[in-house]
């Protein structure tokens, strides 16, 4: 299976880059290695990766000083720190400052760390996966517009041809009215926020609050806005959807690595 995700570790010693290599080996993404902090950012010219593994004491330029500079010119690049030295006051304030996604303490454990990559890959793939369901839903809502307002068709239709939209893709969509009574949402939704029965009818104040809502509807459907559901990190978007005189929200709601 081809990927067009990349995983770059870096290392000065080379059988380091080996073991690492045979360790993350995965048909999920491209596998590089670079011996320096140099040659990494050199190979970063040609082709950003998704995910940067480094290795923190290496001759030349640090660890975290390498992801410093990839945090700035590459800002969607994720970094992993590997380190077997206990420095951490400045592994601490890389970590804060949100340079590292992650630290990985030498020796590693084979078996958590190529779990650890996998997760992450899936939350990067998700994300996407949210970006690719906001612009598909906002192309869906302008056909679907244009269809209801010229043939006039009953609102029922309206709600059957979202449903199919509601239950292939597989981040979280709740479709509510101005006020913020939920109309419908889809399986992903509910799992994220662990309903146990139905939420049609009631309102989704409790999970995306007023204020928020405001401040999705007068934004662009491209721009997501920061939100903690059930604890977890979210990026949410919205949409607009007009039948007639009535008008419903969809929202996207995607969870962030």
């Amino acid at each position: 299976m081809t990927s067009h995700h990349s995983l770059l570790i870096v290392d000065d010693e080379p059988h380091i880059l080996k073991a690492l290599g045979r360790v993350l080996h995965s048909d999920r993404y491209t596998l590089r290695t670079a011996g320096s902090a140099e040659e990494a950012l050199a190979s970063m010219e040609r082709e950003p990766p998704s995910v940067l593994v480094t290795d923190q004491r290496m001759p030349g330029k640090s660890g975290t000083a390498l992801l410093a500079e990839v945090a700035q010119r590459y800002p969607d690049v994720v970094g992993i720190l590997m380190s077997g030295y206990a420095d951490f006051d400045s592994l601490t304030d890389a970590v804060n400052d949100g340079q590292i996604y992650k630290f990985v303490l030498k020796p590693w454990d084979n078996a958590e760390l190529r779990q650890s990559i996998n997760d992450l890959f899936t939350q990067i793939e998700l994300g996407e996966e949210g970006l690719r369901a906001q612009r598909r839903l906002k192309a869906e809502k302008e056909a679907l517009e244009q269809r209801l307002n010229a043939d006039d068709r009953p609102r029922e239709t309206f709600y059957n041809r979202y449903e199919h939209l509601f239950n292939e893709v597989p981040v979280a969509l709740v479709m509510t009215d101005p006020e913020g009574e939920i109309l419908d949402y889809n399986a992903a939704f509910g799992a994220l926020v662990d309903v146990r029965h139905s939420l049609i009818g009631r309102t989704v104040d409790p999970w995306l609050p007023r204020s928020l809502r405001d401040r999705l509807v007068d934004s662009d459907p491209d721009d997501a806005v920061p939100v903690t559901l059930e604890n977890m990190n979210c990026s949410v978007a919205a949409c607009l959807l007009h039948h007639g005189p009535a008008v419903h929200h969809v929202y996207v709601v995607t969870p962030k690595r």
